[in-house]
């Protein structure tokens, strides 16, 4: 076994020494000659793009101030209008975040970010959204309409194709309607906007229109004044005194009486039943007839029809 010196040693220490710091030193100029590279290309980039950089940034600040004045601005305008808060919500931050992503997306083409890819894709995905949703899309642009335009409103009393309520609640995709049989029928805003849309609470009053059946034996004047007098009497008719009554129409089987009584909105069902009930008293205390149809049978024998089974022709004849 061959015996090292400590000289040999201490070469050897010397040696290991000398490698590894000659290897930490090209680790380092290495590193440091990187850090340099990495800065100089970084502050080339930023002086040959600084114009770019500080307009891209004065663009989004700039749009970003527009679209807060454009999106306040409008909300003021459109509660002056009395629009539904709802509404005001929905179409002012929609307005305000298609401004931002435009402007956002000014600024990053303006420092060189390709962005038709994006645009292409955000295309592509609306488009998609808008197919699968047009339903809904289209619901939430007529109670738009409905809640800016109000042809109804909460609490009127709406007929629209077949439904019929009181309006209980209007939201961006339906309209709530409650039926006379408490009842909640819920409509569709795309259905209510398409339709024709009979409002009973637009005016304050009414006008209802009663058709009244009399027998043709009937006395027409007398029928007329009894009607009047059974109007004056019920207290609930606003035009009793100068309302239009008189002969519709020579019917099948009577004479049709027409009258407008014209009541509050609000008291129309009400005042309804009552005058109904009253107009059968008045007449049958003054005995006046309401006619139902009549039908008129003919019977005759004919000369040559076959007898009867089980009986006999001299029978038949005896008859």
């Amino acid at each position: 076994m061959e015996t090292k010196t400590p000289a040999d040693l201490a070469n050897n220490v010397h040696d290991k020494v000398g490698k590894a710091a000659t290897n930490v030193s090209h680790e380092v100029t290495e590193q440091v000659d990187t850090a340099t590279q990495w800065t100089a290309d970084a502050w080339d980039f930023i002086s040959t793009h600084l114009v770019d950089f500080l307009m891209a940034i004065l663009i989004f600040a700039i749009g970003y101030y527009i679209a807060r004045f454009l999106r306040d601005s409008l909300a003021r305008m459109m509660k002056r209008s009395h629009v539904d808060q709802l509404v005001v919500d929905f179409v002012t931050q929609g307005l305000y975040f298609v401004i931002l992503i435009l402007v956002a997306l000014a600024s990053l083409n303006k420092i060189g970010v390709p962005t038709d890819s994006f645009v292409m894709a955000l295309g592509g995905v609306g488009l998609g959204v808008g197919l699968a949703l047009k339903d809904n899309i289209s619901n939430m642009a007529a109670g738009i309409l409905i809640l800016i335009f109000r042809p109804f409103r909460i609490g009127n009393y709406v007929r629209v194709s077949d439904a019929e309520g009181t309006v209980t609640q209007i939201t961006l995709m339906n309209t709530h309607l409650r039926t006379i049989g408490r009842e909640e029928t819920v409509v569709p805003n795309a259905m209510m906007i398409s339709n024709a849309i009979v409002n009973y609470s637009t005016y304050p009053t009414r006008c209802m229109e009663l058709l009244i059946d009399v027998a043709y034996s009937s006395d027409l004047n007398q029928v007329v004044s009894v009607l009047k007098d059974v109007v004056k009497r019920d207290g609930g008719v606003l035009n009793a005194d100068d309302m239009l009554i008189g002969v519709r129409e020579f019917a099948d089987n009577s004479v049709r009486v027409y009258m407008r009584p014209e009541v509050e909105a609000s008291e129309y069902w009400p005042t309804y039943h009552r005058l109904m009930q009253s107009i059968k008293e008045a007449f049958d205390a003054n005995g006046i007839d309401i006619p139902f149809p009549h039908r008129v049978l003919i019977l005759e024998k004919a000369q040559d029809a076959p007898p009867l089974a089980g009986v006999s022709p001299e029978q038949s004849k005896a008859e």
